[in-house]
C-alpha cells in the first residue's frame, strides 16, 4: 500500500516537485484477513450442517442468529430480530421467553420441552441455553436445540418391556411358589401315613428344609433388585421367620448386631441355606431341656473380609462333630455351600457353639 503524503516543494507553476509518502507491507495483515475469512467460511458450514438447532439472541431475548439446520426445521429465519412471545403469542411463547430471562439472569439453563415442527409434528427436545460474555459489549444468549424423540420412543418402549418382564417375573415366582406348597402338602400328608420314627424325622426334616426355601426364595425374589441386596434388609427378618417355625420361639431370645452392605444375590442364596441350617440345629438341638436360651447373630465387615457369627449358649455341640467330616445332612449341606462360596468356616465351644463363617466381600 502507498501512501503520497504530502507536497514538499513546487515549481513556479504550482506543480508538485518533491513529495512525501511511505509504502507499507500488509502481507500480513492479507494473510489474517484471509484465514478469518475462511475459519468463519468453515464456521458457517460446520453450523449449517451441525443436526442440532443453533441460536443466538441479543439481551432484548431477539433472535440474531440461527443455523440452516433451525431454519430448515422450524422456518427460524423468520423469527430474526423478534422474540418468542413474538413468534408463539400464546402461553408457550411466555414459557420460552421466561427461559430466556432466566438464562440471562443464572448464565444457564437446561431443558427438556415440545416444539412443533414446520408440518405440524410435534418433537422432544433438549435445550441447553448459556450467556456469552463479550468485553466492553452486551451479553448475548446461545443455545443448542437437540430432538430426542426418538431417545423418548426407546425410553418408553424399554419402561413398557420392563413392565411385562415384572408382571412375568411376579407369574413365574408365583407358581415356583405354588409348587413349593405343594411339594410340603404332600410331605405333610406322607407323615400321616408313616408309623417309623426315623422315617418321621427324616420327612419332617425334609419338610422343614422346602419350607426354610420357600422363606429364602421368596424374600429373594420379591427384592426390588435382583443384582445386589441389602445384607441388614435381607437377613434380619429371614433370621426371625426361621426361629418362628419351632415350637420352642417362645423360650428363645434372639439378638442381632448386623452391619449392612451390598452382596450380589448370586452368593445370598447359599449363605441362606446355611443360616437356615444352623438356626434350625440350634431351635433343634441346642435347648434340650431348657426354659430358655439365647442366639446372638453378628455381621461384620472387616477390610474386604465379611464375618458372620452364629452363636448359642446351648448345651453345646460335641468335640467330634466336624463340618468337614460330618456325616449330618444339615452340616454336609453347610460344607458343601461353604465351599461354593469359597468360604472358610470354623466352630467354637465356650459355653454353648458358636459357628464363624468368612468370605471376601
Amino acid at each position: 500500500v502507498f501512501d503520497c503524503g504530502k507536497v514538499i516543494e513546487r515549481d513556479e507553476n504550482g506543480l508538485p516537485l518533491k513529495m512525501f509518502g511511505t509504502h507499507t507491507d500488509i502481507n500480513e495483515r492479507k494473510r489474517s484477513e484471509e484465514a478469518l475469512r475462511e475459519s468463519e467460511s468453515r464456521f458457517s458450514l460446520f453450523m449449517d450442517y451441525l443436526p442440532a438447532c443453533v441460536f443466538l439472541k441479543d439481551k432484548d431475548f431477539r433472535t440474531i442468529f440461527v443455523n440452516k439446520y433451525m431454519d430448515d426445521i422450524f422456518g427460524a429465519s423468520k423469527w430474526m430480530g423478534k422474540n418468542m412471545l413474538d413468534i408463539f403469542p400464546d402461553e408457550f411463547g411466555q414459557k420460552l421467553l421466561s427461559e430466556d430471562m432466566d438464562v440471562l439472569k443464572k448464565g444457564y439453563l437446561k431443558i427438556e420441552e415440545r416444539i412443533p415442527h414446520l408440518d405440524g409434528n410435534i418433537h422432544d427436545y433438549e435445550t441447553q441455553k448459556f450467556v456469552i460474555h463479550r468485553a466492553g459489549q452486551d451479553p448475548l444468549i446461545g443455545g443448542i436445540s437437540i430432538d430426542i424423540s426418538e431417545r423418548k420412543l426407546a425410553e418408553e418402549k424399554i419402561k413398557t418391556l420392563l413392565a411385562e418382564k415384572e408382571l412375568l417375573l411376579r407369574e413365574v415366582h408365583h407358581r415356583i411358589k405354588n409348587n413349593m406348597n405343594t411339594v410340603a402338602g404332600l410331605m405333610t400328608m406322607q407323615l400321616e401315613t408313616l408309623k417309623e420314627p426315623s422315617a418321621v424325622a427324616a420327612l419332617k426334616d425334609a419338610r422343614g428344609r422346602v419350607q426354610s426355601m420357600m422363606i429364602l426364595y421368596d424374600k429373594l425374589y420379591r427384592s426390588d433388585d435382583f443384582s445386589l441386596i441389602s445384607f441388614k434388609q435381607y437377613f434380619t427378618p429371614l433370621v426371625d421367620e426361621i426361629i418362628s417355625n419351632f415350637p420352642n420361639k417362645e423360650i428363645v431370645k434372639t439378638e442381632k448386631n448386623i452391619d449392612d452392605f451390598v452382596i450380589d444375590a448370586k452368593r445370598v442364596y447359599p449363605l441362606g441355606i446355611i443360616i437356615n441350617e444352623l438356626l434350625t440345629n440350634i431351635m433343634k438341638y441346642a435347648f434340650t431341656g431348657r426354659t430358655n436360651g439365647l442366639i446372638n447373630f453378628t455381621s461384620a465387615v472387616s477390610g474386604d473380609r465379611v464375618i458372620i457369627s452364629i452363636c448359642d449358649n446351648g448345651v453345646g455341640i460335641a468335640e467330634s462333630v466336624d463340618i468337614s467330616t460330618s456325616d449330618s445332612f444339615g452340616l454336609q449341606l453347610v460344607e458343601l455351600m461353604t465351599r461354593q462360596l469359597r468360604a472358610t468356616a470354623k466352630i467354637e465351644r465356650q459355653k454353648g457353639t458358636k459357628f464363624i463363617l468368612e468370605f471376601d466381600l
